[in-house]
């Protein structure tokens, strides 16, 4: 499942063909989906958030919950799905009806993935703040100050730590029960903002964008230890990174703001390999030996050999620029996310 422009596919992992569609009144490239028991959520830039069947994409409903759109991923737990908005408000939703059952207002926009665990949920607004709610009632648990924005990254929980990257130039590592600091990770001012942090094997992978302010110097791809906070290694230089890594025991992927999606050796950063896609921000999944990965700038969402990079096959999307970042269903309706979920490992 995939967004490219004002339309969210269906595709077949194995062969590319469209399994159906749905053309909407705004984007879907900014918020990607989730998936329970057939049923597909994603919010879209016209302010809905839609449900649609996962089999046929027959729409089951959809709710208008803003005036000035979501980014947020839409993201389900239980029987509710949790969104932000850039009206500056969290919301849960009904996941059967779509019905309001709380929202939360914040001091700006929240463009961030919400991570759903133990009872509460956890988000970064563009406030500079930290969140933790009940996610039952949407009380507010704690919050932790930054120095600067959460704009896409949305956090991924690992043993009670929660890891985050803010506008500031700082990863943090967050006690998920007390809201304190672990540690933080300083990159030299390079924002984190735009890259959610993929944890795997007790290590924290992320993209850094661009300094803040300036704009005149370009991040890279981090490894970082995610119980002391020390680097590991640092890859790609001056690339600049507004997606977020995927990771396994093998390989880190991840899109450049230059075009190229590169695909590194998991212990070193080596690269593997690498093709010019023009993602445009799409962060990529692997699933089965394949990598998934939209290229809104060639026009073309894409499927990869992960070992060699040999294109598998390729759906063209005509007059979409951008495209959300895909979400992979396994033929045990078992969903594969992308690193821009926050992954939990």
């Amino acid at each position: 499942f995939i967004g490219a422009g004002y339309t969210f596919y269906a595709l077949a992992v194995a062969t590319g063909a469209k399994r159906w569609s749905f053309t909407g009144g705004g984007s879907f490239a900014y918020s990607s989906a989730t998936y329970r028991d057939n049923v597909v959520y994603v919010g879209c830039v016209d302010n809905n958030v839609y449900a649609f069947n996962a089999s046929n994409g027959r729409l089951l409903w959809q709710r208008s919950i803003c005036i000035t759109g979501i980014e947020s991923d839409a993201v389900i737990a239980d029987s509710t799905v949790y969104v932000g908005t850039n009206d500056d408000q969290l919301l849960a939703l009904d996941a059967v009806t779509g019905a309001t059952r709380w929202t939360f207002t914040t001091g700006a926009n929240i463009s961030s993935s919400p991570k759903i665990a133990n009872g509460r949920v956890y988000f970064g607004s563009s406030d500079s703040k930290f969140y933790a709610l009940q996610a039952k009632t949407g009380q507010l648990v704690w919050s932790y100050q930054t120095g600067g924005m959460f704009n896409q990254s949305g956090a991924a929980l690992v043993n009670g730590t929660l890891y985050a990257g803010s506008r500031d130039g700082y990863l943090y590592a967050i006690d998920e029960q007390t809201g304190s600091l672990k540690w933080r990770y300083n990159s030299g001012g390079i924002s984190f903002e735009q890259s959610s942090p993929t944890v795997h094997n007790g290590v924290v992978y992320i993209g850094g964008w661009y300094n803040v302010p300036g704009f005149n110097q370009k991040g890279s791809i981090y490894a970082i230890n995610a119980t002391t906070g020390n680097l590991i290694w640092e890859k790609l230089p001056n690339t600049g990174f507004s997606s977020s890594p995927f990771a396994n025991d093998n390989r880190v992927c991840i899109t450049g703001d230059g075009g190229q999606i590169s695909v590194l050796e998991t212990a070193t950063g080596n690269t593997l390999w690498q093709k010019t896609i023009l993602a445009n921000s799409s962060s990529p999944v692997e699933a089965k030996g394949l990598i998934y990965v939209g290229g809104g700038g060639t026009g073309y969402i894409y499927a990869f050999d992960a070992v060699t990079g040999n294109e598998i096959w390729k759906f063209a999307i005509p007059g979409a620029l951008m495209t959300s970042s895909p979400v992979v269903i396994d033929l045990n309706g078992v969903p594969n996310y992308p690193g821009d979920s926050g992954t939990m490992d």
